[in-house]
């Protein structure tokens, strides 16, 4: 059986070398160069949303401060990303949806996930049904502890 030191050595070289894949392929995508990971999920939430969003919901779903929300979405609305508007039943309340540019953007970062899931398929061609099998249950365990980590250094904004 491996030793821990030896589980920790791959599992580095592992996410090193996936990040650096990632990494590199983002670099093709201007709007990855152009905007920051929490601007872009902004604007995923925004549009994925089935009710509107205003900043105490977009705070909510990505662990934030409203405050930081709020310059997001300042920032998104200067660069034409997204446009606020009030509903007609309830006229205090400002919510946001994506104006053109915001729906390049999500169109772009879908585009991205789509052939980042087909590329990762790949790594999982030679394993076996069974291996695959293993593995899911495993790499959840991981993910739970990572999780646990991320929270103790306040990163819930990476979960």
């Amino acid at each position: 059986m491996d030793s821990d030191k030896d589980l920790s050595f791959i599992f580095d070289r592992v996410v090193e070398r996936h990040t650096i894949i990632n990494k590199t392929i983002e670099m093709n995508y201007p709007f990855m160069q152009e905007n920051t990971y929490s601007e872009v999920r902004v604007i995923e939430l925004i549009e994925l949303s089935d009710k509107p969003m205003n900043v105490s919901k977009l705070a909510k779903k990505m662990n934030m401060t409203r405050g930081a929300i709020s310059k997001i979405t300042k920032k998104l609305i200067q660069h034409n990303c997204i446009e606020k508007y009030q509903a007609d039943s309830n006229k205090k309340e400002i919510y946001y949806k994506l104006a053109t540019k915001g729906y390049e953007i999500h169109k772009q970062h879908m585009n991205m996930h789509e052939k980042r899931l087909k590329r990762d398929m790949a790594y999982f061609v030679n394993l076996s049904p069974k291996e695959k099998k293993m593995l899911k249950p495993i790499l959840e365990k991981i993910y739970s502890q990572i999780t646990k980590k991320l929270i103790e250094l306040d990163l819930e904004d990476y979960i």
